[in-house]
């Protein structure tokens, strides 16, 4: 078994995939680095990506203003604003845009608080719901 987690490891290092998933910050778990790959791509498990694959019966958000999409669920869902004061207090205004959380090092932890304040990507499935 040894063998084939060397061998896995080995071409996971040569392919092109590992060249730029490492330079987002070699110390975050994969999970982290997949769903940061995902909302930068707009691949979420989001109602918007979820409907255009069949997967939810609708784009829209529950919060009923807007589809759910990254800006959405990250900078204006009304669901979340609550999820969202700390980022609100890390950054100024000028700096709380989608570019600087997804791709600033030093807004990833901020960012990945929020996700899991939210809940919204837990594992076993997907929270929809803010919390009371």
């Amino acid at each position: 078994m040894a063998g084939i987690e060397r061998e896995a490891h080995h071409r996971w290092r040569l392919s092109t995939r590992y060249a730029r998933v490492s330079r987002i910050d070699p110390t975050l778990p994969s999970k982290h680095t997949s769903l940061l790959i995902q909302l930068r791509s707009g691949h979420a498990p989001l109602n918007r990506h979820l409907y255009r694959l069949g997967k939810s019966d609708s784009a829209r958000c529950s919060c009923g203003t807007d589809d759910e999409t990254v800006p959405h669920y990250i900078l204006r869902c009304p669901n979340w604003k609550r999820a969202r004061a700390p980022l609100r207090r890390a950054f100024p205004p000028s700096s709380l845009q989608l570019r600087t959380l997804l791709n600033d090092r030093e807004a990833l932890p901020f960012l990945f608080d929020y996700i899991k304040m939210t809940g919204r990507f837990a594992a076993g499935g997907n929270d929809r719901n803010p919390p009371g």
